[in-house]
């Protein structure tokens, strides 16, 4: 395994650090370069919300406005006279 004193390297094991798949000496590294590399932490707690919207994706729902409907729909018109201009 590479050296997790690297951004690049930390990266790459992330997902098996949060499934627990890194042994013990591996676990120490990541966590002493989490400690030192704030990117890295905060890409942490990204890629933790990201894992847990995936597992649940119920979890964080989203109220759409009113006007959803509507605006997507003359969004999609508008779309669809684009392509047609540019197929002529």
């Amino acid at each position: 395994m590479k050296l997790l004193t690297q951004c690049r390297s930390v990266n790459e094991v992330l997902s098996d650090y949060l499934d627990g798949k890194l042994n013990f000496w591996s676990t120490m590294l990541l966590r002493g370069h989490l400690l030192m590399c704030s990117k890295c932490r905060a890409y942490l707690i990204q890629f933790r919300r990201v894992r847990d919207l995936l597992d649940d994706p119920q979890q964080q729902s989203v109220a759409l406005p009113d006007d959803f409907d509507s605006v997507m729909g003359r969004a999609v018109q508008r779309a669809q006279g684009d392509w047609k201009s540019d197929t002529k």
